[in-house]
């Protein structure tokens, strides 16, 4: 397995992995993802940024991320807690896998990939941050080495639980 940038040909792939994990968080009964947001426009602009990365084995797109390196507004307010420092980071958005793919240890390749790409950059942490609700999530997420920071609220006004890793 390997991870590499997504491309334009990539672009209806992704599309469909982020739809099948939309439709798997709605079968869930979490509302996340059901507002339209991610988008296609989102996913293509990612793409475009050279910001959405593509796990893939033996040529088949498996799972991906959004990795950025220019902070996250949403993330300058915390609630209920504390940020661990104010350095600058690296954040991960949009992580979706294929349905066959999960539980395989897919996400864990992506985040091992985005702890050495953010280092690479200079940054020494990752932050996230997921739905209240979404217990897979979370648990894939402290699995991985990310710690409970607070709660975000999106552009939108909707609550986001945070984490962070230190790296």
């Amino acid at each position: 397995m390997r991870v590499r940038k997504a491309e334009r040909e990539d672009f209806s792939v992704c599309c469909e992995i982020l739809e099948a994990a939309r439709k798997n968080i709605a079968e869930l009964g979490i509302d996340q993802w059901q507002n339209g947001t991610p988008s296609s426009e989102d996913l293509e602009n990612d793409i475009n940024n050279g910001d959405l990365y593509a796990a893939e084995n033996e040529g088949e797109i498996l799972g991906i991320l959004y990795i950025g390196f220019c902070g996250e507004p949403t993330y300058d307010r915390i609630y209920g807690g504390e940020w661990p420092d104010n350095e600058p980071f690296c954040v991960i958005h949009r992580v979706a896998l294929k349905s066959e793919a999960r539980g395989k240890g897919v996400f864990s390749f992506l985040i091992s990939f985005a702890r050495k790409l953010a280092k690479s950059e200079g940054f020494h942490s990752l932050r996230i941050d997921t739905h209240r609700d979404n217990v897979k999530m979370k648990s894939a997420l402290k699995k991985n080495g990310f710690h409970y920071c607070g709660i975000i609220y999106l552009e939108n006004g909707e609550e986001r639980i945070a984490f962070q890793q230190n790296i």
